[in-house]
């Protein structure tokens, strides 16, 4: 898995990975799914899912944080550096790391307890441990052996410490069918693993599962109506996402059409 992180490293330290380490197919994935995330950005639905996530992580103010695979910085890592008593983002790419210190910095939230830095959880040379929080996003789904991945995150997590995350899925029969035809093609396929149902099945054997969110489940057809208006298309993601936050918050039909989940763990 480090050699495979190495590979990962590489990638996303490119200007633009997907144009300049990615083929073709690669491209045109990575360009349908910014269309899709921009379409559930005008739907709100992005807001909904980062508001989640802020009731899930609750007070912070004497936590100790991990912002897992943080790059050059997510919706979150300013809140999360601001609001907590000690914040580390952790990411495979030294250059991100360093653009994340500069916003700190900026931000004037350059303290000891306060910073990120380049490196790998899997590592032995990474000792860090006890932290009360690791926010992870769209970064599990990465480990081809997470059984492993949730023992390390297990056990650098102080005891009754939570994991907040979200990550792709593959549970549609759609979504299972397009990743298949796309997978030969994807030049980063070492190191993109999607959950399935087995995963959940996985993850409690080391968390709670405290909380479940599907996201772009009824609303990601929305995105068909895209070539009628961007506007009409996030009205009706917006609509059919009322649904999905209903309906797709535990193990069932419902969750299992959505194309992400986002999931509050706690250690057992």
């Amino acid at each position: 898995m480090l050699r495979t992180n190495a590979r990962q490293k590489r990638h996303y330290e490119a200007e633009n990975p997907h144009i300049e380490t990615g083929g073709t197919a690669t491209h045109v994935w990575a360009r349908t799914r910014r269309a899709m995330i921009s379409m559930g950005y005008k739907a709100g639905i992005d807001d909904d899912v980062i508001g989640i996530h802020r009731e899930w992580l609750g007070d912070l103010s004497s936590k100790k944080v991990l912002d897992l695979g943080c790059f050059d910085g997510n919706p979150l890592s300013m809140h999360l550096a601001r609001t907590s008593a000690s914040y580390l983002g952790l990411d495979l790419s030294e250059q991100a790391t360093r653009r994340l210190n500069r916003k700190l910095g900026e931000a004037g939230l350059s303290r000891p307890e306060t910073k990120a830095e380049a490196g790998d959880i899997l590592s032995p040379d990474f000792r860090e441990a006890d932290f009360d929080v690791v926010y992870a996003k769209s970064v599990l789904h990465h480990f081809k052996h997470f059984d492993a991945m949730l023992r390390v995150l297990h056990d650098k997590l102080a005891p009754n410490g939570i994991v907040v995350a979200i990550d792709p899925m593959q549970t549609a029969l759609p979504v299972r069918v397009a990743r298949a035809l796309y997978r030969p093609l994807q030049s980063d396929r070492a190191w993109e693993f999607p959950f399935t149902r087995r995963t959940f099945l996985d993850i409690q054997r080391y968390f709670i599962i405290e909380g479940l969110q599907g996201v772009l489940g009824r609303s990601k057809w929305a995105f068909l109506a895209a070539p009628l208006g961007t506007d009409r298309a996030a009205r009706l993601a917006r609509r059919l996402h009322q649904h999905d936050l209903k309906r797709a918050n535990k193990p069932g039909d419902d969750l299992w059409q959505c194309m992400t989940v986002t999931i509050k763990l706690r250690r057992v």
